[in-house]
């Protein structure tokens, strides 16, 4: 059963899309994906720049490498953590389908 599309104004034909309907849950999927890495990449480029402080105004070498090393743990993990990132990183290395 199919029906036919409505415009909301009468002076504009409706349209059919060629292609496959817009995907809300992957755009959802996305979204989600882009907020949790800019989530971890402001946790990251935040302990980043406290740690340079200390490495180079405040002179405390070990702190700031210490702070250094956390940022990127932090980075690392924040892209690790998502287990749909996994998959799709191990899809896009096998050559296989991406997760739903």
């Amino acid at each position: 059963m199919t029906t036919k599309p409505k415009s909301p104004d009468p002076l504009v034909l409706p349209q059919v899309p060629d292609g496959q309907r817009f995907n809300f849950e992957a755009h959802v999927r996305t979204n989600n994906g882009f907020l949790n890495l800019l989530k971890w990449f402001s946790i990251h480029m935040a302990n980043l720049l406290v740690g340079l402080y200390f490495l180079i105004i405040a002179g405390d070498p070990y702190l700031g490498g210490f702070l250094i090393v956390l940022a990127i743990a932090a980075l690392i993990y924040g892209l690790v953590r998502n287990p749909k990132i996994r998959q799709d990183a191990q899809a896009a290395t096998a050559g296989g389908e991406i997760a739903d």
